[in-house]
């Protein structure tokens, strides 16, 4: 639930809004594609594996694609910081703080 909305937040933030459609579109099928991939796949190798091989297997994948999202993330990720009293505090809009 926390990664959904951390993934939205940063999508909504840093997309431009005429964009916004076609990439959280975008996500949502490579997600269902996937999901259906992995489906697929764990059908037919659960039966042969077992189900303790099958999660085995599981975790060493989310292990490979944790160790692989932290040495492919810059070094200077310039993702902006939510501080109190920022200018979504104030009741500014983004639009409204870039004009001035």
């Amino acid at each position: 639930m926390v990664s959904g909305s951390n993934e939205q937040t940063l999508l909504q933030s840093r997309v431009d809004d005429r964009y916004r459609g076609r990439v959280l579109g975008a996500i949502g099928t490579t997600g269902a594609l996937l999901t259906l991939l992995g489906m697929g796949v764990a059908s037919a190798l659960g039966g042969r594996l077992g189900a303790v091989a099958g999660l085995d297997l599981a975790c060493g994948f989310w292990l490979i694609a944790g160790v692989l999202a932290v040495a492919l993330l810059p070094g200077d990720a310039s993702v902006p910081r939510c501080e109190p009293g920022g200018l979504y505090a104030q009741g500014r809009r983004r639009d409204q703080a870039n004009r001035a």
